[in-house]
């Protein structure tokens, strides 16, 4: 079963800028994979995307109080989610429907609206993230998966810590519309360091690391701007293997 600290990470390719319509994301583009987003009157999203999985996301808002979304994929799955709302207007439990799994997620946020500890529990997987943050950026991130499969446990951790420049980081959630996420880090993310673990299959926890299952992986991370300081290309490196993916972003 997949797990979920992939969710945390990916949260770098989906940015913003200012309030205005004009300054939204109309496309992503990552590795010849295409996300299209529309939004409402109010600039939040309302539709989303994904062209290689044929996968459409539509968003609901009832108030303040709650989100429902429902994810239509051309292939073979229908799924729906809803998600409660705090006195911020952000996420803080939400539901995932699947055909074969029910997913809920908890988060927690700091003064600052940052996401410090996120839960994730279904009947095969039990997850809990936790965040540190420092002057307004998460400089390290823990997720340790539980996992329960065909009788046995096994049990995945990894740590990411992240870097960062002295530039006010563009990247915020008010043009992609998705304003009930966490506050997005203060200055421009330039690097993470992963330290991976795993245990082998046990029957009962705690299941012990494997040495030889350890990895470290370094990533850096490029920009380039327009003229109006928006980020139109963001270059990820892996400093292992020198495997590059690129995001375009185009705006309305």
């Amino acid at each position: 079963m997949k797990t979920y600290f992939t969710l945390l990470i990916n949260l770098i390719f989906i940015v913003g800028f200012s309030q205005n319509n004009q300054d939204k994301i109309r496309l992503m583009s990552v590795s010849n994979v295409n996300y299209y987003y529309k939004y409402d009157d109010l600039g939040r999203v309302l539709e989303t995307y994904q062209n290689d999985k044929k996968l459409t996301e539509h968003y609901l808002y009832l108030g303040d109080s709650a989100i429902v979304k429902q994810y239509v994929e051309f292939i073979d799955t229908t799924l729906a989610g809803i998600l409660l709302l705090n006195e911020n207007r952000l996420g803080y439990v939400e539901t995932k429907i699947y055909s074969d799994v029910v997913l809920v997620i908890e988060n927690e946020y700091d003064k600052n609206n940052q996401l410090i500890l996120q839960k994730v529990s279904s009947d095969k997987q039990k997850s809990f993230y936790t965040m540190i943050n420092k002057d307004g950026n998460t400089i390290e991130q823990i997720g340790i998966d539980t996992i329960y499969e065909n009788g046995k446990f096994q049990i995945q951790k990894r740590v990411v810590k992240s870097t960062f420049s002295d530039k006010i980081n563009p990247l915020q959630n008010n043009v992609n519309g998705f304003v009930f996420k966490s506050k997005e880090n203060k200055n421009l993310l330039i690097g993470d360091k992963f330290e991976m673990f795993s245990s082998d299959y046990c029957d009962q926890l705690p299941c012990p690391f494997i040495l030889e299952n350890k990895q470290l992986i370094n990533y850096k991370y490029d920009y380039v701007f327009d003229v109006k300081g928006r980020i139109i290309t963001h270059t990820s490196t892996n400093l292992n293997t020198n495997e590059i993916k690129i995001a375009k972003y185009y705006y309305y």
